[in-house]
């Protein structure tokens, strides 16, 4: 028991030990027995016993002659704390005191309710016991020697793993920390008896069945119970039954059955049912099953041979990924429709007769034309003429065809066993269209799959021809023009001269045409032109050689030969200028001219003495440039003379 020390004191003429409490024990749930060390000297123990903590009970109080050493106090209340006080007398006087708190035993719980579950269960429920901490459940079989203790908290429980038909002795004891309470009266209680353990059923008639079991020992009477599988909420039969054996009626046809059989006591208590399913059957099973497939319907028929009695038939087709396709008929074939591509369907039929139905282990399968082949990709360099097409594999297709259709109706093939095919033999600026197709077989049947999406690409743009150049001699704008190319949306002319990156120019258009404007004069250009889409340009085509205006001659300048009759005008050469036009006016404007083309030119036939304005201009084939700065000059009669860059008119000297 526990106990809790408070004080220990003495009060005399003289010296002794003090008291000492060596145990409190709690021998039942309404005593305390309290145990001291036995002192000399001591004539009298008084005991005084007070609940802790409530001060409206009355103490409980003992005198115990100085020879003892012990004493049990009756008369409390169970599972309470109490403050045990222990006092030693010398004759009327105190000479010592010592307390401790003791906790007595809680009450008695009784069971209060027992009943057998099965041939190995029983339920026992006891009265819950506000002062127990615990309970201890006690099951002896005096037949069988078994024994069990358990410890609870709770105030029932199930007890199982028992033996069938056996007896047990059941009580209940309470516990807490002072000790155990007084043990419950006993309950004795029976387990049920175990059922058949073989049960048989067998179809004797269309809608009767004879049930047997095996017979268990000292067991006359069993319950039988036949209850409708798909719905056991519905009885078809119970009753009790002497013997091993009962006929049961009005059963129907290819319908399931649970059949329970229990054995009854002699208090015609049952146990535990044992169960067994049953079907009924009547029609025999279908043994074969063939299928055509037409693919090009993506139907196909099932046929299967005839069953006995059956009305009508149903033929079930499952895919591998799971979708269930059916249809019916009286006959021996049907039609199953809508197959989806790329599957492998497994095919079994089903006999039917009313609400009775046989399905057999006969089944076959069949595939469904490939799919259209998913994924298209199309891939193509600018500089080559080489499409790539590929496509995602798909189920069952052994090979597969691309084509390719250009937009002038050109049609290229390919048939591979890959999933890529490589056109080689494409035109540039065409629109491609590109389709695959799959068939389980080499052939060019019409199993072949659905076509696929069309793809589309385009290949890079002609080449621009016939490029021509020609030069506006007024404004010096330089406009090019050709023959459209394929495939091409926009274009681009690039003119290069003769003066490194000062000399080149470009423009861009839509349309066949472009000018170049601020160009160099005096330029021999070098015209290339590329056709673009949105994606790539063509080949660089080369195009007439594009001609400037001649620049303006510069540096002009005279000589006079004061002998004769003759001008001779010098300048520096003009780009682009192939020609020289000179001109002399004199003062009465009769005006001489010269062509040359060097960088001088000789006027003669002139009048000595007379005043000319010179001036030229550079020409090509096709523009000349504009007039050189003019400059004058006067004809000598014997001393020859130079006159340069316009030198105002000068006096003839010797």
């Amino acid at each position: 028991m526990y106990f809790v020390p408070e004080h220990s004191f003495y009060e005399g003429p003289f010296s002794i030990p003090e008291c000492t409490i060596i145990a409190i024990s709690s021998p039942t749930a309404s005593s305390l027995l309290v145990q001291w060390n036995r002192l000399q000297g001591i004539t009298n123990y008084f005991l005084d016993l007070r609940v802790v903590n409530d001060s409206n009970s009355s103490p409980v109080v003992a005198s115990v002659p100085g020879s003892m050493s012990m004493r049990e106090v009756f008369g409390l209340k169970p599972g309470t704390w109490y403050k045990v006080i222990l006092k030693g007398f010398l004759n009327f006087t105190p000479s010592c005191t010592v307390s401790r708190l003791a906790l007595t035993a809680p009450e008695t719980s009784q069971i209060i309710y027992s009943k057998a579950l099965s041939s190995t269960a029983i339920l026992l429920e006891w009265d819950w016991v506000q002062t127990a901490q615990q309970y201890f459940l006690l099951i002896n079989s005096t037949l069988t020697g078994e024994r069990y203790n358990m410890s609870l908290t709770n105030n029932n429980t199930v007890v199982e793993n028992l033996r069938p038909a056996t007896t047990y002795d059941c009580y209940v004891v309470t516990s807490n920390a002072g000790g155990l309470g007084a043990r419950s009266r006993i309950r004795t209680i029976t387990t049920l008896i175990q059922p058949p353990v073989v049960i048989t059923v067998l179809q004797i008639r269309p809608q009767s069945a004879q049930i047997s079991w095996q017979p268990v020992d000292k067991v006359l009477v069993y319950q039988i119970t036949v209850k409708n599988w798909n719905s056991l909420n519905t009885t078809i039969y119970s009753n009790t039954v002497f013997g091993t054996t009962l006929d049961v009626q009005n059963i129907s046809p290819c319908s399931s059955y649970q059949i329970s059989v229990s054995s009854l006591n002699a208090l015609l208590e049952a146990g535990e049912p044992r169960q067994v399913n049953y079907t009924t059957s009547t029609l025999g099973p279908v043994t074969s099953v063939s299928v055509s497939y037409t693919c090009a319907s993506g139907s196909a028929v099932v046929s299967w041979t005839t069953v006995l009695g059956a009305t009508t038939y149903r033929a079930t087709a499952v895919s591998h990924s799971g979708t269930v396709l059916s249809c019916s008929s009286s006959s021996t074939e049907c039609e199953i429709r809508n197959l989806a591509c790329g599957e492998n369907y497994m095919v079994h039929v089903t006999a039917l007769s009313g609400n009775c139905e046989s399905t057999g282990n006969a089944t076959t399968s069949f595939q469904t034309v490939p799919c259209a082949p998913s994924d298209l990709m199309l891939y193509r360099e600018c500089s080559s003429n080489v499409i790539v097409f590929s496509w995602a594999p798909n189920n069952y297709s052994a090979y597969y065809y691309a084509r390719g259709v250009d937009s002038t109706g050109k049609v290229m093939e390919c048939m591979t066993t890959e999933t890529s095919c490589f056109f080689t033999d494409t035109n540039c600026g065409r629109l491609y269209n590109f389709t695959v197709s799959g068939s389980s077989s080499s052939g060019r049947e019409q199993c072949s799959t659905a076509t696929s999406s069309m793809r589309q690409i385009r290949t890079a743009p002609c080449r621009a021809r016939n490029m021509r150049t020609s030069v506006d001699c007024q404004t010096g704008l330089l406009t090019s023009s050709w023959e459209g190319a394929d495939g091409a949306l926009r274009y681009t002319v690039d003119a290069f001269g003769n003066r490194g990156n000062q000399s080149h120019y470009m423009c861009s258009s839509l349309i066949q045409s472009c000018t170049i404007s601020d160009i160099n004069c005096g330029e021999s250009l070098t015209m290339l032109i590329s056709a673009m889409d949105n994606e790539c340009s063509s080949v660089l085509s080369l195009g007439e050689v594009g001609q400037t205006v001649p620049c303006v001659p510069q540096n002009v300048s005279a000589l006079m030969d004061c002998g004769s009759d003759s001008i001779t005008l010098t300048w520096e050469a003009s780009l682009g200028a192939f020609l020289y036009f000179a001109t002399a006016v004199d003062q009465l404007g009769t005006a001489h001219t010269c062509t040359s083309s060097d960088t001088k030119c000789k006027f003669s036939g002139l009048r000595c003495g007379s005043i000319y304005n010179a001036s030229l201009i550079a020409s090509n084939s096709h523009c000349n440039s504009s007039v050189s700065d003019s400059i004058s000059v006067e004809t000598g009669t014997t001393h020859t003379k130079k006159y340069k860059n316009a030198v105002p008119l000068m006096s003839d000297t010797s």
